[in-house]
């Protein structure tokens, strides 16, 4: 009897655990992948993460030799899937999950502008040399998408070595690599901006921080040291590289808005798709400020970025680019020192005459009184209208 009874309860125990498998299998999902770059290479050792969304708990996998990854037993959710490869842009994906499900991705890498040269090939790992002392320092949109940057200057600051100041105007960053430029107070020096690739510094070597607005980008790139003989003469402390976010990437419409006080507000949005040909992403956005404790000063800015690529084959693609910012604003007036510890935010100054006792510390202007000759008299930043009415365009191809 006994001799029955034990293949029996073995069978028993095999058929328990297959049961159980099937069940696992039933209530979770699997993630497989490959990683390609842009001429259809497969990338090995691409380290491969998968975090579910709101949650710091994370699974990793690294692709083999064919480029491709697996992890399996996931519960049903959203997902956020990043791969990360030295000598490329950085990927994020968002996946969803049902239970049952195996999915299957595909990660496509684009060669970050900031290597010199990569080499992707079957069996090794893609390189990037860069000169000797020169350091370079990515923040990417994992990083700051759920922060309501003013501008850039929040961004940048979680780069080490990198120190930004308010320029001429709310927006009017003045940024410093290494030291260099922590006195300018209008504009960018020293440094050359990319926007994808393409210069976006003006040939007098002026850059400006009022076209850029963080929330277009999936990453930014700064590079710091000798950079010169790479970007140009005008690049004598480094370059930063602004990296928009790819269409396959936003694939639909993601928008927002950021509400501050000193009645910021920030309406945005971004487009983006991409097929098996042609990737595009269109950001807009609409930013004002007014900075009520001190007496004319305020900013209202439009801003639209456009990126278009488009594959005609493999050895042939076009990009496109246009960006457009116009910027309104009123300007207060420099303080002198003295000035400044009387009356740091120029309150009851917008009336000023002269009448006015100099114990006030009302800064002013002296201008013409028929505009060009003639007397001149003294106005405050609200009588004379100080401001800047700007518009920039960059199209390139």
């Amino acid at each position: 009897m006994f001799r029955f009874a034990r293949p029996t309860i073995l069978l028993s125990l095999i058929a328990f655990s297959i049961s159980l498998r099937a069940q696992e299998a039933r209530n979770h999902a699997s993630l497989h992948g490959v990683v390609t770059d842009s001429t259809g290479a497969l990338i090995p050792g691409v380290t491969i993460t998968v975090k579910p969304t709101g949650n710091e708990t994370a699974f990793t996998a690294v692709t083999n030799r064919e480029g491709q990854f697996s992890v399996p037993h996931l519960v049903p959710g959203s997902y956020e899937v990043s791969a990360e490869q030295l000598g490329f842009n950085r990927i994020y994906r968002t996946v969803i999950l049902t239970a049952g499900q195996v999915s299957e991705i595909s990660l496509l890498f684009t060669i970050n502008l900031v290597g010199q040269n990569v080499t992707v090939t079957a069996q090794t790992a893609a390189m990037t040399e860069a000169p000797t002392a020169q350091t370079i320092t990515s923040v990417d949109r994992q990083d700051t998408k759920d922060s309501a940057d003013f501008t850039i200057q929040e961004s940048l600051a979680l780069v080490p070595g990198i120190t930004t100041i308010t320029g001429n105007g709310p927006r009017d960053i003045s940024i410093s690599l290494r030291g260099s430029n922590d006195r300018q107070s209008y504009g960018i020096r020293n440094a050359i901006l990319f926007d994808d690739g393409f210069q976006v510094t003006q040939p007098d070597g002026l850059g400006r921080a009022d076209l850029i607005d963080p929330h277009a980008y999936e990453s930014i790139d700064a590079v710091q040291g000798p950079s010169s003989t790479m970007y140009g003469n005008n690049a004598n402390d480094g370059a930063i590289f602004f990296h928009m976010r790819p269409g396959a990437d936003v694939h639909g419409i993601d928008f927002g808005t950021d509400v501050g006080s000193y009645q910021f507000l920030n309406n945005y949005v971004t487009i983006g798709n991409a097929g098996d040909i042609y990737d595009y992403s269109v950001f807009l956005s609409n930013t004002r400020g007014k900075q009520s404790y001190q007496d004319h000063f305020a900013f209202n800015t439009a801003t639209a970025n456009i990126l278009t690529t488009v594959s005609l084959r493999k050895e042939d693609r076009i990009t496109f680019k246009f960006i457009n910012n116009n910027l309104d604003t009123d300007l207060p007036i420099r303080l002198s020192l003295n000035q400044y510890k009387l009356n740091p935010f120029q309150q009851g100054c917008a009336n000023y005459s002269a009448s006015t006792p100099s114990s006030q510390g009302c800064a002013t202007v002296s201008l013409f009184v028929n505009g060009f000759t003639g007397n001149k008299v003294s106005q405050s930043a609200d009588q004379a209208g100080l401001g800047r009415h700007d518009r920039r365009t960059v199209v390139g191809a």
